[in-house]
């Protein structure tokens, strides 16, 4: 399975990057981005299986990036990621 992390927080993108290397049974391949639009670009040269995204990042967001990627590639499973305590925001209608 190849994943792509997507977080502009590097302490947090390093942190589920090594998550993601201990996992069991180990991922084919696991890439980073630090943005949405970096995202984007590896996703279109690298379909990833599963995409882990923060939700608030500079140049695009993680809502902004899912909604580009799915119109696309609507195979690819995702998991928004959040520090924020109140998710209201990220609510769609």
């Amino acid at each position: 399975m190849h994943v792509l992390i997507v977080d502009d927080e590097p302490v947090i993108r390093r942190g589920l990057l090594k998550m993601a290397e201990l996992y069991a049974p180990a991922f084919s391949k696991i890439q980073t981005a630090e943005n949405g639009e970096a995202a984007l670009e590896r996703i279109r040269a690298s379909e990833p299986d599963l995409v882990l995204t923060d939700v608030r990042m500079p140049k695009m967001d993680g809502l902004e990036l899912c909604k580009i990627f799915y119109e696309e590639f609507p195979h690819i499973k995702t998991v928004v990621i959040s520090g924020y305590s109140d998710f209201e925001y990220a609510l769609m209608d």
